[in-house]
């Protein structure tokens, strides 16, 4: 075997990996993209269920604690939210229309977030 011969099996061996590692990357990729997908779907159909069961609309007995859990837990972040807005406007410093309550950072109609810290408007 002649050093060409070398050369050839070395450069297609080379190209066989580099084609096998492309495809692995273009499949986790896809991977990634699919769980991705999967769990938006999940997340809307819990959004989906629980508005069911807060119409009346969907009762199972497996279901039914997590859907309480979940109630209360969003019952508990409106309160501490209500807090926080509170002790803000104790500190005397009144919110510019606008502006964030948190930083005072302009705002602008239908931002869902302040630009400036980050909190959910």
């Amino acid at each position: 075997m002649d050093i060409w011969d070398e050369i050839k099996r070395g450069a297609q061996s080379v190209f066989d990996e580099s084609t096998r590692f492309g495809r692995q990357a273009r499949l986790r990729l896809q991977a990634r993209t699919l769980e991705d997908e999967l769990g938006d779907l999940i997340f809307d159909l819990g959004t989906r269920a629980l508005e069911l069961h807060r119409r009346n609309e969907l009762h199972h007995f497996e279901l039914d604690e997590t859907f309480a859990a979940i109630l209360a837990k969003q019952r508990e972040l409106r309160t501490a939210e209500a807090e926080i807005e509170q002790m803000a406007g104790r500190e005397g410093a009144t919110t510019q229309p606008g502006t964030c309550p948190d930083c005072r950072q302009p705002v602008v109609e239908g931002d869902r977030f302040c630009r400036g810290c980050g909190l959910r408007l």
